[in-house]
């Protein structure tokens, strides 16, 4: 079983959208949302996988399937996934931001995040795990690059739970990271990724579940 048959199935699209400012020095606006979708029928899990079993045998696992495709670590009785998820969507601010780019870059000082938002839905029969936001060049496409910064963490959520409206924090330190690229005006990734952990011995994967992610953006003008 190829690797790619646990892989999240993805929907993405960024476009910049104006809001309106009270105060005319400053200028807000807001990307449209970034959504990622996670569907069982689309992971293809076989059914044989869910009736795995290794307290007395660890080496079932890599038996049962090529560990080199898919890594499976035995814990406890369970063959568990070890695969880590990783999305990589460009952002590009010139593009992203024709009202502001129109304004002329002598008046612009600073561009930050203002908030960060989250409506997370989880369909799912199992949790989802924290999922980790990342700066990064256009040309690097892994979180596990030495050019890629920790931008924001989306919190886990349980089972058939919902949660919307979260703020999530930006750290100083990923604003600093986005102020080098908003000071480029230029574009980056913001890439996506996770742990993929499913036990074989829970029951088998059913449903499907949506993280939708707003960034709002405001830059202080020179007038």
């Amino acid at each position: 079983m190829k690797a790619r048959a646990f892989a999240l199935a993805l929907a993405l699209g960024v476009v910049a959208c104006d809001l309106a400012a009270e105060d005319l020095s400053t200028v807000g606006f807001q990307l449209l949302p970034v959504r990622y979708g996670v569907d069982s029928r689309l992971l293809n899990v076989p059914p044989s996988f869910w009736k795995l079993r290794c307290a007395t045998d660890a080496s079932v696992c890599c038996r049962a399937f090529d560990c080199n495709a898919l890594p499976l670590e035995c814990r406890a009785d369970a063959c568990v996934t070890n695969f880590r998820f990783e999305a990589p969507v460009v952002i590009d601010l010139r593009a992203e931001a024709p009202a502001l780019t129109r304004v002329g870059a002598q008046h612009r000082s600073t561009l930050v995040v203002s908030r960060l938002l989250v409506d997370a839905e989880n369909g799912l029969n199992t949790d989802l795990p924290p999922l980790e936001l990342w700066l990064a060049p256009v040309a690097v496409t892994t979180a596990n690059h030495p050019l890629a910064e920790r931008f924001a963490v989306l919190p886990a959520l349980g089972a058939h739970r919902r949660r919307l409206g979260t703020v999530v924090e930006i750290p100083v330190a990923a604003q600093q990271a986005f102020a080098r690229y908003a000071r480029a005006w230029g574009a980056f990734n913001l890439i996506a990724a996770a742990p993929l952990a499913l036990p074989s011995t829970q029951m088998p994967l059913q449903g499907s579940a949506t993280l939708t992610v707003t960034i709002e953006l405001s830059a202080a003008l020179d007038l």
